[in-house]
């Protein structure tokens, strides 16, 4: 993997474009975060900061979606309110572009195309999300 994100500077520079968008989205959730306890809002803003924890993963993608939901399942480690609002993000996750999806399909194909490949392919999703259940 890091042969791949290294492997050319156009590909290092995605990495690290990637990394600040990591550290950023989770940098101002930590933020926020500090600035509820500066103001001492106590529990009073976790339903808000919960739901924006959700968003944060689902816009950073899969791989934190999956985290979330490892989350959403783990009541020794993350409070009840939090779970309650990462579960979601077992059954109700953003649907991912088809075109995205079959572009990433094709270049691990290695130059195949789908219709090759596949009998038959569909756009329309069986289902948007995996559950952990």
């Amino acid at each position: 993997m890091a042969k791949t994100a290294l492997a050319n500077p156009a590909q290092a520079a995605l990495t690290v474009v990637r990394g600040l968008e990591v550290v950023t989205r989770l940098g101002f959730y930590a933020a926020g975060l500090a600035v509820d306890r500066l103001l001492g809002l106590g529990d009073s803003n976790v339903p808000a900061r919960a739901a924006q924890i959700r968003d944060v993963l689902c816009a950073l993608g899969p791989t934190y979606i999956k985290a979330g939901q490892v989350l959403a399942s783990r009541p020794d480690i993350v409070r009840a309110d939090y779970m309650e609002e990462l579960a979601t993000l077992q059954d109700d996750v953003p649907a991912f572009p088809n075109a995205q999806a079959f572009a990433i399909m094709e270049r691990e194909l290695k130059g195949r195309t789908l219709e090759e490949v596949y009998e038959a392919i569909t756009p329309k999703p069986v289902r948007r999300g995996s559950a952990l259940r």
